[in-house]
C-alpha cells in the first residue's frame, strides 16, 4: 500500500481486467482510491506521458524536481520518477489514463463544504488547491496546492513536544467559517494554513477518496485523537530463580574462594 509503483501498475492491472469483464468498475476506483494514498501527484504526470520520449530517462529537464536520483516519497518528484520509468508501458494504454482523467472532477472540481472537511478529517492524502495564508492571517495570500489533512494523527511531526494543535479542531465546524488545513511537507515550517471554502479551487479526485475512506481501517477512530507513543513499552525482563554462588569445577566450593580451578597450581 505504500508503493506508488506497485499501486498504479495494479491500476492498469484492474483496467485491463474490467475491459475483460473479469472485474467490474469498482473494483479499478478501489484500486486508483489506493493509489493516490500511496502518491496522489501520479495520476496528473500519467497524463503528460506522450510527451516523454523513450530515450531521455535519464536527461535532466527544466521541471524535474529530482536531485542526483533522491526523491521524497509521495512527492511530485516520485510521481515523475514513476511516469518516465513506466512511460513504455502505459503509453500502450493511453485510454486507462484517459479513464483516470475522467474522474479527476467528474462531479465538479470542489466536494461540498461538508464532505470537504470529512476528508480533511479522514486523514486520506488530500490534494488541495487554494489561496491561504498563516494561521493568524498575518502573512500574504499564497496560491498554491498542497498536501492537507485535519486529522492529528495524520500530521506530519504530530508526534513531537512542540506539536500545535489548534483548539479550534476540537469543535465542530460551521459553515462559512474559516478552514485550518496542516500541511504536510517536510520542507516548511509553516504547516497550519487557514483558507475559506471559496478560497479552494480544486480538490483532484475527491469522489474516489469520498467513496472509500469510511471503508479504510487506517483513518478509522476519531480525527483529535493523539498518535500512538512512538516509545517502545518497557517488557518484563524474565526472573531467573537464584541458583546460588558460582561451584568451582574441580571441588565444588564457591569460586571465589576456591584457587583449584586456576591452570597455574
Amino acid at each position: 500500500k505504500d508503493d506508488a509503483c506497485l499501486a498504479y501498475t495494479d491500476v492498469l492491472l484492474q483496467y485491463l481486467r474490467w475491459m475483460k469483464d473479469d472485474v467490474v468498475e469498482n473494483d479499478v476506483r478501489l484500486a486508483l482510491y489506493t493509489a493516490i494514498q500511496t502518491n496522489p501527484f501520479v495520476p496528473d504526470m500519467l497524463e503528460r506521458v506522450h510527451g516523454f520520449e523513450d530515450d531521455d530517462a535519464d536527461e535532466d529537464d527544466e521541471d524535474s524536481d529530482s536531485n542526483d536520483g533522491y526523491y521524497s516519497i509521495g512527492g511530485s518528484d516520485e510521481a515523475k520518477m514513476y511516469a518516465k520509468d513506466s512511460r513504455k508501458l502505459w503509453k500502450k494504454y493511453h485510454d486507462a489514463i484517459s479513464w483516470m482523467k475522467s474522474l479527476k472532477f467528474s462531479n465538479g472540481k470542489v466536494p461540498e463544504e461538508s464532505d470537504l472537511i470529512d476528508l480533511l478529517r479522514s486523514g486520506v492524502k488530500l490534494r488541495v488547491k487554494c489561496i491561504h495564508t498563516d494561521i493568524d492571517g498575518s502573512e500574504e495570500p499564497i496560491y498554491s496546492t498542497f498536501i492537507g489533512t485535519q486529522r492529528r494523527n495524520a500530521c506530519i511531526g504530530c508526534g513531537l513536544p512542540d506539536f500545535y494543535w489548534p483548539r479550534q479542531l476540537n469543535q465542530p465546524h460551521q459553515p462559512a467559517s474559516d478552514i485550518l488545513i496542516h500541511d504536510n511537507a517536510f520542507d516548511t515550517d509553516k504547516n497550519w494554513r487557514r483558507t475559506d471554502y471559496v478560497e479552494i479551487e480544486e480538490v483532484p479526485y475527491w469522489e474516489i477518496l469520498l467513496q472509500f475512506y469510511a471503508d479504510d481501517e487506517d483513518y478509522s477512530g476519531d480525527y483529535r485523537d493523539e498518535p500512538k507513543s512512538w516509545k517502545s513499552e518497557e517488557k518484563d525482563r524474565p526472573k531467573y530463580e537464584n541458583s546460588g554462588p558460582l561451584k568451582c569445577k574441580e571441588c565444588g566450593s564457591a569460586a571465589k574462594f576456591c584457587a583449584l580451578d586456576n591452570d597455574s597450581n
